[in-house]
């Protein structure tokens, strides 16, 4: 039996066994957000924190700050220039568990408040609050070793409104599916390939948006994008394309030097011929056991798109 920092090496007649004793993790996050657009005040912020409870689990939290920066009503003749910021901040609480020695569930309830306009002369405030709940499954070990995948089901809650109770709509409901596998683990090298799938579920049913239990299966048999009398096929193929494909590869040098390469593509839609297609490049520096610093830029292979140049920085405090 040799201890270190984090686990415990046991020397056994079926080989060596590591048993891992994870960390508390504090995480800070932030990224410029459409950066053609040369807005200043136009970012997101992010904190969380997981704090693993022994055989309990792990729990934690976070929280998102997205300032969509100042705009300018202009003067008429009884009122004057007004302006105001627009604001959303989401906060949640999480918590995770093994359910078998390859299956974990984890479960996350969160509230959200968003301010698009308030304290404005002569007219309501446009802000609104809710909650919303989201449903996590892992399965480890695949199909192959250190191959996993992953499901969630997000933003799972009641129709929210700015100004009018009329005119509610439902949180986006949000399917994510991922899956990763590495086909290299040595003592200094390790290769990560990873692949995601993330789709917003709504549903117009008799002109209104259908709850999000119905939105979560009608959107694939019944999505939008379908011409009407398709077939199942071809509309479970329609809705597969409203949603985004992502594929990622890194390489691990000795535990201390990370880098990162990915790939987004967002199939054509109306009015746009070409989609959304973009390259993620990213580094990640392990300076100590402690503290991590990651940074990534997105590339967009559209002209002109609003993400190009976009930065995000974030750093992993571990204790």
């Amino acid at each position: 039996v040799e201890p270190t920092d984090d686990g415990l090496w046991f020397v056994t007649g079926a080989g060596v066994e590591r048993f891992h004793r994870a960390r508390r993790q504090v995480a800070l996050f932030y990224e410029n957000l459409l950066p053609r657009f040369n807005i200043d005040d136009l970012y997101h912020l992010g904190a969380a924190g997981t704090f693993p409870v022994g055989d309990w689990g792990t729990i934690g939290g976070f929280i998102n700050f997205v300032s969509f920066g100042e705009s300018t009503i202009e003067a008429d003749n009884s009122v004057a220039a007004q302006t105001f910021n627009s604001t959303e901040v989401v906060a949640g609480l999480a918590y995770g568990t093994r359910l078998t020695q390859r299956q974990s569930l984890g479960v996350t309830f969160q509230f959200l408040y968003s301010d698009l306009s308030s304290g404005i002369a002569g007219q309501k405030d446009a802000t609104t609050a809710s909650y919303a709940v989201t449903v996590g499954w892992l399965m480890r070990d695949l199909f192959l070793p250190r191959m996993n995948l992953g499901v969630a089901l997000a933003n799972m809650g009641p129709d929210v409104f700015y100004v009018d109770k009329s005119q509610s709509d439902p949180i986006p409901l949000t399917w994510r599916f991922g899956i990763s596998w590495v086909p290299l683990q040595l003592t200094d090298h390790r290769i990560t390939l990873s692949s995601d799938y993330s789709r917003e579920s709504v549903h117009i049913g008799d002109q209104e948006p259908s709850p999000f239990y119905v939105a979560a299966w009608k959107s694939w048999i019944d999505p939008e994008s379908a011409r009407p009398g398709s077939g199942l096929g071809t509309k479970l193929a329609k809705a597969f394309q409203e949603g985004l494909v992502g594929f990622g590869v890194e390489y691990l040098y000795a535990n201390t030097l990370a880098l990162r390469f990915g790939y987004l593509h967002d199939y054509p839609f109306a009015g746009n011929d070409l989609g959304r297609r973009e390259i993620d490049m990213g580094v990640g520096l392990m300076i100590s056991d402690l503290w991590q610093l990651d940074i990534a830029m997105i590339k967009e292979l559209n002209a002109n798109d609003a993400r190009d140049g976009q930065m995000r920085v974030s750093m992993i405090f571990k204790f």
